[in-house]
C-alpha cells in the first residue's frame, strides 16, 4: 500500500473455495495500483502452482517488457519499440539459462523473426518457474511496450507478430532435455 508518508506491507487474506470458479474478487476501496497488485499475487500463486503440476523440463514466460526509447528517459531497460520480440537475458527475477537464450535467439535467425535481447530492472513470471522442483531451462519472450501496465499501454503490431512467431518457433523446436 502507498500513502503520503511512504509504502506499507498490507497482509491479505485469500481463501480458495474447492469448486470454485478460479475468478479473483477484489472488494473494499482498493486502489488501481493495490488492485494491479492483488492480481499480480494471484498469477504469480498460479504460475507456482501450474509448474508444480505439470514438471516442465524448458519454460517460456510471456509478458510485456519496458522500452528505453522514448526521448528523456532515463536507461532503464534494453528494447526498443519496433526492434521485434525482446529474449529475456535477464530480470530482478531470473537470470535465463544460456541454452533457452541460444535456442531463441537460433530460432529467430534461421526463420527470419525479427528479434532483440533484453534485459530490465522489473521481474516476470520467469522468476517463479527457473526456481520450481530441481530447476527449469527458463526463459522469457516479451513485447516490448511503452507505458507499461497503464490504460495508455504503447505496442509495435510487428513486435507483438514476431512474439507469438517465435513461441510458436519454440514449441515447435526439437528441444534436447
Amino acid at each position: 500500500a502507498w500513502t503520503s508518508v511512504g509504502g506499507e506491507l498490507l497482509p491479505i487474506e485469500v481463501q480458495a473455495v474447492p469448486g470454485g470458479t478460479g475468478k479473483i474478487e477484489l472488494t473494499g476501496s482498493l486502489g488501481d495500483v493495490m488492485k494491479e497488485s492483488a492480481k499480480l499475487a494471484v498469477t504469480y500463486a498460479r504460475v507456482h502452482a501450474a509448474a508444480y503440476g505439470i514438471d516442465p523440463d524448458y519454460g517460456i514466460a510471456v509478458d510485456v517488457t519496458l522500452t528505453d526509447d522514448e526521448l528523456g528517459a532515463k536507461h532503464s531497460a534494453s528494447s526498443i519499440l519496433g526492434g521485434g520480440a525482446a529474449i529475456k537475458v535477464m530480470d530482478s527475477s531470473v537470470i535465463s539459462h544460456p541454452v533457452v537464450v541460444e535456442k531463441l535467439s537460433a530460432l529467430a535467425v534461421e526463420r527470419g523473426i525479427k528479434a532483440q535481447r533484453d534485459v530490465i530492472r522489473g521481474g516476470t513470471d520467469a522468476g517463479a518457474i527457473h526456481q520450481t522442483r530441481s530447476g527449469v531451462y527458463t526463459g522469457g519472450i516479451s513485447v516490448p511496450c511503452r507505458y507499461t501496465h497503464s490504460p495508455v499501454e504503447m505496442a509495435d503490431r510487428g513486435d507483438v507478430e514476431s512474439c507469438a512467431a517465435l513461441i510458436t518457433a519454440f514449441a515447435e523446436a526439437k528441444l534436447d532435455v
